[in-house]
């Protein structure tokens, strides 16, 4: 029988034991892109303070990537998933046996059920309105999605394009007008006209406005099969804003339960899209046998004599 013992997470805990958590500020604008407001400064440690209690009652350590923290995991040490596992295969004398899923349920492709009601919660922090759209989309796999209304938040500055330039003179007009909002966010009462400039403000901000925090939640399956797969493992999605967070979600995972999310991964990550579109590249076109030998040659050195990177590279020619 597996072990039941929870495994550490490495996410830091104070000398009681208990979890202890600051969000690390750093981390939202380690891109060079994201331009936070001055006003967002006491929200933001309101927002530490708060997921720092939560913590502390729940004693459920958060883990942040970037701009993306880990609220919660259901499925902490897979004790739930490993559980359900057992009943697929009626092996009621060995229902924590946390290695059943994985090694064989998934190698065999047999189903996703034992995860798929098993969810992580994200918090999401410096996330722009365009990204938030690319994530919001996934409505399968998602219980949760917890955004502030235009009435009861304020824009929390802007995340610049790539390839601009001069980041703050791009940002400078926009950070101006959110400033007005936040002002007027502020006052207890507005005038009629207080509240049109507000409206006239609110609608010219640009896509790559920074939301207020939002909360997302996703069930594992729907992680791992569509939001991974669609937003970060696919090709030309790497250098997108929304791959960026992703990313960031992923690590989250990663360092919730690296054994786990790195074997879904070797289902359902970027090689395995490297495959599927080589071999249907295969079937489709006209490329004949002595030709993709040919590639293969050409391709051995570089790969370092693997076979499997040699067949990888001559894929990756036909799926480019």
């Amino acid at each position: 029988m597996a072990n039941f013992a929870l495994e550490e997470r490495g996410c830091g805990c104070e000398g009681d034991g208990s979890p202890g958590f600051e969000l690390d500020k750093g981390a939202l604008k380690e891109s060079g892109r994201v331009l936070l407001g001055d006003w967002t400064a006491p929200l933001i440690e309101q927002l530490s303070e708060g997921v720092a209690a939560l913590a502390q009652a729940t004693s459920i350590a958060p883990v942040q990537q970037g701009r993306v923290v880990a609220i919660r995991q259901t499925d902490t040490s897979r004790l739930f998933s490993s559980f359900k596992s057992g009943f697929y295969h009626s092996r009621y004398d060995d229902l924590q046996n946390r290695e059943r899923f994985l090694k064989q349920l998934v190698r065999r492709h047999h189903t996703y059920e034992p995860i798929r009601g098993e969810t992580v919660l994200f918090l999401f922090v410096g996330v722009s309105k365009s990204v938030y759209d690319g994530l919001s989309m996934f409505v399968s796999g998602r219980p949760t999605r917890i955004i502030g209304g235009s009435n009861h938040s304020v824009p929390w500055g802007v995340e610049v394009p790539k390839g601009v330039s001069d980041p703050a003179a791009f940002a400078a007009p926009f950070l101006e007008d959110m400033a007005r909002i936040a002002q007027l966010f502020g006052e207890e009462k507005l005038s009629e006209a207080d509240k049109e400039e507000m409206r006239v403000l609110r609608a010219k901000l640009p896509a790559c406005t920074l939301m207020a925090p939002f909360i997302l939640e996703f069930s594992e399956e729907a992680l791992v099969t569509k939001v991974f797969v669609q937003r970060l493992w696919e090709r030309g999605v790497e250098g997108r804003d929304t791959a960026d967070v992703v990313r960031d979600m992923w690590m989250c995972c990663r360092s919730l339960d690296r054994g786990k999310f790195e074997t879904l991964r070797d289902y359902h990550g970027s090689h395995t899209v490297i495959w599927e579109d080589g071999m249907r590249a295969l079937r489709d076109s006209a490329t004949t046998a002595d030709r993709f030998i040919e590639w293969l040659e050409e391709e051995k050195e570089a790969a370092g004599g693997s076979a499997y990177e040699v067949v990888m590279r001559a894929f990756d020619r036909l799926g480019g």
